[in-house]
């Protein structure tokens, strides 16, 4: 009997052996798979960053060109209800200027618009 338990504790110790080394072979797998993911979660949050960093720009940009488009219309509202009495600018002047300060506004806008927002190509 005495060789009997002697095999069934080297059946166990064996056993316990072998599921240590799985473990460290499942340990050693795991830290071999972590720097890449690592690596990847770190891109992810650089991309997750700039995304953020470029938006809060875009945010900055669009209300400084809102304010402009809104002293321009100021501005156009005033050329035109002051054009009668101080300017006096003849309609093909006055329509030259608006439609020009225009395009430029609208131009100014759409330029802004296609930098901050770009589509995938």
């Amino acid at each position: 009997m005495g060789s009997d338990d002697d095999i069934q504790k080297l059946k166990r110790i064996i056993a316990e052996s072998t599921a240590k080394i799985e473990q460290t072979k499942s340990v050693a797998s795991k830290e071999n798979q972590d720097p890449s993911k690592s690596l990847e979660s770190k891109k992810n949050i650089q991309e997750l960053q700039h995304k953020n960093s470029k938006h809060e720009l875009a945010v900055g940009i669009y209300k400084k060109l809102f304010l402009a488009i809104c002293v321009y219309i100021i501005l156009v509202l005033s050329l035109l209800t002051g054009n009668e009495h101080y300017f006096q600018l003849k309609d093909l002047v006055l329509i030259a200027l608006l439609s020009t300060t225009t395009a430029n506004i609208l131009g100014v806008f759409y330029i802004a618009s296609k930098w901050l927002y770009e589509t995938a190509k």
